[in-house]
């Protein structure tokens, strides 16, 4: 990744190609870049074929998945809402 001066298509895709564990390595990596960059700044393509790929495959909505888990707080359920019961509007979708 330091090598490829983080940048994040270059990063994975020579991780992806040579060395071992490459699934788990490219993984590993692609949570790092992830999370260095930001969601919005990673390619569209990538990503879109990231969120389509689960919504077929393991029938995974990671986007609403995602709202969840941040509506839902670090320490689990409870009745937290957000401020004045506003919902999270996402791709024409609303989450409360």
């Amino acid at each position: 990744m330091l090598f490829l001066d983080l940048d994040f298509t270059q990063s994975i895709g020579f991780i992806a190609n040579y060395g071992r564990y490459n699934d788990t390595s490219g993984a590993v990596a692609g949570a790092i870049l992830g999370a260095y960059h930001g969601f919005g700044k990673l390619p569209d393509k990538l990503k879109n074929q990231v969120i389509e790929t689960n919504k077929k495959h393991p029938g995974i909505d990671p986007e609403a998945l995602a709202v969840r888990m941040h509506l839902r707080g670090p320490m689990g359920p409870s009745d937290r809402r957000r401020p004045g019961g506003a919902c999270v509007i996402n791709h024409h979708k609303k989450f409360c």
